[in-house]
């Protein structure tokens, strides 16, 4: 619940996002939590958290095919975890997933989709924690709200000080820009466009 009423009050979701990551890690005793997006079927690790000890894997999931997690894809599409119990279980029906992850020294993980209307967007993952898979797509889901509210705030906060039709700035940036104006001791000149 900590980690749902953080995501709930985030200013940054990037910052929040990164201690939800922390605290759900540190809370599971896992060795990593990461979130990775998928853009024109590559893999992106946009946040990663590590324990103590443990080194980060994010600079060089950068760009990655997504045909890697290709088994994942058909459990996140019936809403389910991807679930690894012991990597040395794929070493064989999955070779390419299997040296992907053992590169990344993983020996169980859990995934769950972040989706959104019925698009894959990313996954969050969890190494070397037990099946908490319900756990994380509880998770996924406040997660995707916290980003929405995040692009919606950026959405409002654009239109409240740029006019849709010519992308200038409006009245509510210059009486903004104004005020700031009126409490320095810099002169200022302003040239009005008719």
């Amino acid at each position: 619940t900590d980690c749902v009423g953080m995501l709930y009050r985030q200013n940054d979701i990037i910052t929040t996002t990164a201690q939800v990551l922390e605290k759900f890690g540190s809370y599971l005793r896992a060795d990593r939590a990461y979130i990775v997006d998928i853009k024109e079927g590559r893999l992106y690790c946009k946040l990663e958290w590590c324990a103590e000890g443990i080194t980060p894997q994010q600079k060089e999931q950068q760009g990655l095919p997504a045909s890697l997690i290709a088994r994942w894809v058909s459990y996140f599409k019936r809403k389910e975890c991807a679930v690894i119990r012991d990597l040395e279980q794929i070493r064989e029906c999955a070779p390419k997933e299997y040296r992907f992850l053992e590169q990344k020294s993983v020996e169980r993980l859990v995934a769950a989709p972040l989706e959104k209307d019925g698009e894959l967007l990313g996954y969050l993952a969890v190494d070397k924690a037990a099946n908490i898979g319900s756990l994380l797509q509880t998770l996924c889901y406040f997660l995707l709200i916290a980003r929405s509210n995040a692009q919606s705030q950026r959405q409002l906060s654009h239109m409240s000080y740029f006019d849709t039709l010519t992308s200038f700035y409006n009245r509510n940036r210059y009486i903004e820009d104004t005020n700031a104006l009126v409490h320095t001791d810099r002169k200022v000149g302003i040239v009005y466009l008719v």
